[in-house]
């Protein structure tokens, strides 16, 4: 991607601060069948940060690549709302300080009780300042199966934090994408203010770093995306984080082509 090649031109040389990295789980028994959730949680030393899903005009989203025992499956992250940060005329979309990454995971319905459980990943990212260094870490999660899950109650609270800060699905808020020219229109009814509107693509090979005009016509939110240069036909789908100043929502809608 020409985000990613981007910024990997500009790597920092020598060393990057020191960044922790952890897995935690908001179980320590593991339920047969019953999902839970783990968290990949990146602390970074002040003034580096690393990327969202889509990182904008430079930068490379966090992946992991998980290693799971028989039967167990991994979703996708679920990304929290990340900041914009404008450096140089570059626009990326960031995580400073610390970031929770959080990953559904579904055990087996056949899992024998009593037995070790062990998640294991190969965890990458790329951590920057005013360069950017490559990093990763193999981290490994010790739980255990049992008849019922058991909650991790030290970490219920900094799990009910993180899950705030990811956006909610859009129950109830009828969303429509259409190609049209060069760009995108999301027309989302049951808004009826652009103030303090947002919305980040998910797509960096479609938008990159560009954001919406928005305004309101006939008494919805419309906003007008722009395809970036590079891009080479519209999405199929259109997906991102519409901001608002009551929360933040996740948009997946199919593109319409007219």
């Amino acid at each position: 991607m020409f985000a990613t090649l981007a910024c990997l031109l500009a790597v920092a040389q020598g060393a990057a601060p020191k960044t922790e990295t952890i897995f935690f789980a908001d179980v320590t028994t593991v339920q047969p069948g019953r999902p839970f959730t783990v968290a990949l949680r990146i602390k970074m030393a002040p003034n580096w940060h690393t990327y969202y899903l889509n990182p904008g005009d430079a930068g490379q989203a966090t992946e992991i690549h998980w290693k799971l025992p028989p039967g167990f499956t991994a979703g996708p992250i679920q990304w929290p709302v990340p900041e914009r940060e404008d450096f140089q005329g570059i626009s990326s979309y960031v995580y400073e300080d610390e970031v929770w990454l959080l990953t559904q995971i579904t055990p087996p319905k056949a899992l024998k009780q009593d037995a070790p459980v062990r998640l294991a990943a190969h965890c990458t990212w790329l951590l920057c300042s005013t360069g950017c260094v490559p990093q990763s870490s193999d981290l490994v999660l010790d739980l255990r199966s049992g008849r019922s899950a058991v909650l991790n109650a030290p970490l219920v609270g900094s799990f009910t934090a993180a899950r705030k800060a990811i956006p909610v699905a859009t129950s109830g808020m009828k969303v429509m994408a259409v190609a049209r020219g060069k760009s995108v229109r999301l027309g989302v009814d049951g808004i009826a203010s652009t103030d303090g509107i947002r919305f980040i693509p998910a797509d960096v090979d479609a938008f990159g770093a560009n954001e919406p005009k928005a305004s309101i016509q006939n008494g919805k939110l419309v906003l007008d995306l722009s395809l970036t240069d590079y891009a080479k036909k519209f999405p199929a789908r259109l997906k991102g984080i519409l901001v608002t100043r009551t929360g933040a929502y996740a948009i997946d809608s199919g593109v319409i082509q007219v």
